[in-house]
């Protein structure tokens, strides 16, 4: 059932990013290779840190650490401990930090996107 909630809210993310996308680019005359690059490097930003988290299991809430890893590599075992532990707080800050990373991300691939010729 998790996984379904999973794939349910990557779809709603995908379908609001390619909205955005494309409201910016009509607001602000990207070019569609703008609007590539903006798409893939939020596409990324969302997609990496739950494949990570998919990757590892047995996360522990006392100690901020995961059990094992199926691609147990010391780099993915950060990403994926480090996301598991801002999720939890951001259980307890209304999602607060959650929504501070999407706006970073956001930012950062309107940043890059300008920049792309």
């Amino acid at each position: 059932m998790g996984l379904l909630w999973i794939i349910i809210a990557g779809l709603v993310t995908a379908f609001g990013i390619a909205r955005f996308a494309r409201r910016i680019r009509s607001r602000e005359d990207f070019t569609p290779r703008q609007t590539r690059t903006m798409f893939l490097i939020v596409g990324a930003s969302l997609a990496l840190p739950a494949l990570a988290m998919l990757n590892c299991g047995g996360w522990n809430e006392g100690s901020g650490k995961v059990a094992s890893c199926a691609i147990d590599t010391p780099f993915l075992r950060e990403i994926s401990e480090f996301f598991y532990n801002w999720l939890l707080l951001s259980a307890f800050t209304l999602g607060l930090p959650i929504l501070v990373y999407l706006l970073l991300v956001l930012v950062a691939a309107k940043f890059v996107a300008r920049r792309v010729s």
